[in-house]
């Protein structure tokens, strides 16, 4: 931030004494009728003041700010006389995000996309948009309520409330740290359940990369939770990447987001513990053939059981997933093993009713800071 009185142009060091670059503005969200410059790392955004401040606490500041001198300023907003020629010359209000509120650009393009109705936030949002919204809009960051309440619904409804099976296809480490960080406790149930079921959740270090080896090479997957800074166009070869102050910020960028990406050793305990009761729990059920008041459909059972239940789940490791073991019962044709309809029926009702209790009890199982129901 430049100091008061200081009217030179806002630079920001890339790395290097000697190089400095200057803010861009975005090529969509610049208006030449907007009332109010925003920076966000280095990117510019030209909007209108009236629409971001009527949804947002953080941005309402604001309006008022011209009231105040740059000592009164309310504590965060940060007033700039300048940025460039234009942005001096302009009499606009410009105002920098603070870095400590960790907004970054992406997520500003993606809020600003739904505030100008470009790309709205649906039901069908992907969990990348909704994990940006869901940040951007935190009372942490630019402070969204309503918005952000919708975010965090759109969130739950992506993961299943009760004990359906599920599989998704993102990192489930990193929509457990939003789900934690945005206390979406039935989220976090779900996909305890699933890294537990489904990854080896064990917290193991980062394999080491050289420098070059990070930059030629880099991670395919970007943390949701802590969003990748804007891309950085460079050309680099082998013999100088060590060197380039880029080259070397965009390798610590891209180690930490690969970091990230591990659970906390907390979690893992969780983690172990929460397998080590599912398989004390189930194991009795799945290791004790099913019983009716029919001995035939009881000997039904008794003759099949090991090769249609037991042998199947030693196979995939269904001691420890008992939702999709239980299901996985379920859907066997037992009719046509001999089992008449009525204890098809009845053993399904029954098997149901186990995957409901497994799932209740695992409120006692994980709690740990706070219960999850």
């Amino acid at each position: 931030m430049s100091p008061p009185g200081d009217t030179s142009t806002v630079l920001e060091h890339n790395g290097s004494s000697s190089e400095l670059t200057l803010p861009q503005k975005h090529p969509m969200y610049w208006f030449d009728d907007g009332s109010i410059i925003i920076r966000v790392e280095n990117t510019l955004f030209k909007l209108h003041l009236t629409l971001i401040s009527r949804h947002s606490a953080y941005f309402s500041a604001y309006t008022t700010a011209h009231l105040f001198s740059r000592g009164e300023a309310p504590t965060g907003l940060k007033l700039f006389n300048q940025c460039d020629d234009e942005i001096e010359s302009s009499g606009y209000l410009f105002i920098d995000t603070e870095h400590s509120r960790g907004v970054v650009a992406a997520d500003m393009v993606v809020l600003l996309e739904h505030l100008y109705h470009d790309v709205p936030l649906t039901s069908n949002a992907s969990l990348d948009r909704v994990a940006s919204i869901l940040r951007i809009t935190s009372p942490q960051q630019l402070d969204f309520p309503r918005l952000h309440e919708h975010a965090k619904d759109l969130f739950g409804a992506m993961f299943p409330a009760g004990p359906t099976p599920f599989s998704y296809p993102h990192p489930l480490h990193d929509a457990l740290t939003l789900a934690t960080d945005f206390d979406i406790p039935s989220v976090r149930k779900a996909l305890l359940y699933s890294l537990v079921t489904t990854t080896h959740f064990d917290t193991e270090d980062m394999p080491e990369l050289s420098p070059v080896d990070d930059v030629m090479d880099p991670p395919r997957q970007t943390s949701l939770v802590t969003a990748p800074a804007a891309p950085i166009s460079i050309q680099h070869t082998a013999a100088n990447v060590e060197s380039d102050p880029i080259a070397i910020h965009m390798i610590s960028t891209l180690k930490s987001q690969a970091q990230r990406r591990t659970l906390t050793p907390s979690d893992v305990e969780l983690c172990r513990r929460l397998m080590t009761k599912l398989i004390d729990h189930f194991t009795p059920t799945l290791f004790t053939p099913a019983a009716t008041p029919h001995m035939a459909c009881t000997d039904v059972f008794a003759d099949t059981w090991m090769s249609l239940v037991i042998q199947p789940a030693l196979e995939d490791d269904g001691v420890y997933k008992p939702l999709e073991t239980l299901e996985r019962i379920k859907g066997i044709d037992w009719a046509t093993h001999g089992l008449c309809p009525a204890c098809v029926i009845e053993k399904r009702e029954e098997w149901t009713e186990e995957q409901y209790i497994v799932w209740r009890l695992m409120d006692e199982w994980l709690e740990s800071n706070y219960r999850i129901s």
